[in-house]
């Protein structure tokens, strides 16, 4: 382990992408790690979640990228954490959010026959301004830890 380099990465960044399967995306980045570090979500009680996409890869400087995705979903209001964990230092850097997903931010208006593609269009982006509105309370805390995500 001596001389071998080792990194802690940046705190991770959680972002609201959008909807998704039935629930709410919600993707973690963080940069600068080495070596290859661990990422996962888990849940208030420290459960670990699924991922609905994991992706580690290589940056331009040598070092590792992590993002991983999850949906929220009615069924699952709930703060959920985001743990990156450099495994060689034992060392992790966390972030946690909190939604709020009602069940009028999932139902999406149908859109009924020959439609223009200019109003689907439209119409996608009414669902995502009302996502980004009141009805979806967002709330971030970051910190950082040296525990894995307790």
């Amino acid at each position: 382990m001596s001389g071998e380099p080792q990194d802690l990465g940046s705190a991770p960044a959680i972002s609201v992408e959008g909807h998704q399967d039935g629930g709410i995306q919600v993707v973690c980045r963080s940069s600068g790690w080495y070596p290859q570090p661990k990422a996962q979500w888990r849940d208030l009680q420290g459960q670990l979640l699924p991922s609905a996409s994991e992706n580690i890869s290589p940056e331009a400087n040598g070092l590792f990228q992590a993002e991983i995705a999850i949906v929220i979903t009615e069924e699952s209001n709930q703060k959920v954490s985001c743990c990156v964990r450099n495994p060689r230092l034992n060392q992790e850097r966390e972030s946690a959010i909190s939604i709020a997903v009602e069940e009028q931010d999932l139902a999406a208006e149908p859109v009924h026959g020959s439609v223009a593609a200019e109003s689907v269009e439209q119409h996608a982006q009414n669902v995502m301004d009302s996502l980004q509105q009141a009805k979806l309370a967002v709330q971030m805390d970051m910190r950082d830890s040296y525990l894995w995500c307790e």
